[in-house]
């Protein structure tokens, strides 16, 4: 693989981490916790956008080699792993009188918890799906480059998501809010 190959697939991947990072470090900066039950959270996101998927997947046409119904199927996941964030924000965490030592224990039993209903659901074990492998874009081979548009997707979905939290931090009363409450600069 070129160094080429290697900084296409840091992208990918740094795409994915970028999203549950950024997340987390709001968290920690406007909480003053490190929410230990961030990941299980998204991933009651990353089970609901599965599951919409399911229902939804042949929806209409396809914009970089997925369905309508995967873009769908994402805002749906992101809207669900909001609501149950921002409900045990207001059921668990904010009626409690402790520090944030307290905040982060209570974290990781929540942790525990969203794992666990999770498992009950869907279970522990290896799940295969019959999903068609993509070949890479040929254009960038020559380069030693081995995208598909599934990886194009991935930085994409990525970029238009860490670009609308930009806007919402910098031009939203809620963003200014947010920002303020955390000490975060103007």
């Amino acid at each position: 693989m070129t160094v080429l190959g290697y900084l296409a697939n840091g992208l990918v991947f740094s795409s994915i981490i970028v999203l549950g990072s950024i997340g987390l470090s709001l968290v920690y900066s406007i909480a003053d916790f490190a929410n230990f039950a961030h990941g299980d959270t998204m991933t009651i996101g990353a089970y609901t956008a599965l599951v919409t998927f399911g229902a939804v997947g042949g929806l209409g046409g396809a914009v970089l080699g997925l369905p309508y119904g995967f873009f769908l199927a994402l805002v749906v996941g992101i809207v669900v792993a909001a609501v149950v964030a921002v409900g045990t924000e207001k059921l668990i965490y904010e009626p409690l009188d402790v520090d944030s030592i307290g905040l982060l224990i209570t974290s990781i039993g929540i942790a525990f918890i969203y794992r666990a209903v999770i498992q009950i659901r869907f279970g522990s074990g290896f799940t295969r799906f019959d999903i068609q492998t993509l070949r890479p874009i040929e254009a960038l081979l020559p380069y030693g480059i081995r995208v598909t548009l599934h990886d194009v997707a991935i930085v994409a979905s990525a970029a238009v998501l860490v670009v609308g939290l930009h806007v919402l931090l910098q031009y939203t009363d809620l963003g200014r809010k947010m920002r303020a409450r955390s000490g975060l600069s103007a």
